[in-house]
């Protein structure tokens, strides 16, 4: 993730397609009622692969804790890769 696009004053701004993005991302790893709420949370949002620029940046990392490394399935890491251009970090 590139922090240096990251603002450093002290008032940012969050704009709601940058959450559904980061949503998205989290829906594509859910299954279940999680996956339902999270859905119903995003409506009928439909994401699409966002570049980063010095205007904008979007949500492009997933943060997993190390002791569920083991439970992300390779197919999910490699989605993020190709639909967000997004890692994913331990």
């Amino acid at each position: 993730m590139n922090n240096s696009l990251e603002n450093k004053n002290v008032n940012k701004v969050y704009s709601p397609i940058s959450i559904k993005y980061a949503l998205s991302m989290l829906s594509d790893g859910a299954s279940g009622n999680s996956k339902l709420q999270i859905d119903a949370l995003i409506g009928d949002y439909v994401s699409k692969k966002y570049v980063n620029s010095e205007n904008m940046s979007f949500a492009n990392a997933i943060f997993i804790k190390d002791t569920f490394k083991e439970a992300v399935k390779s197919d999910y890491i490699t989605n993020l890769q190709n639909k967000y251009n997004a890692e994913v970090i331990y």
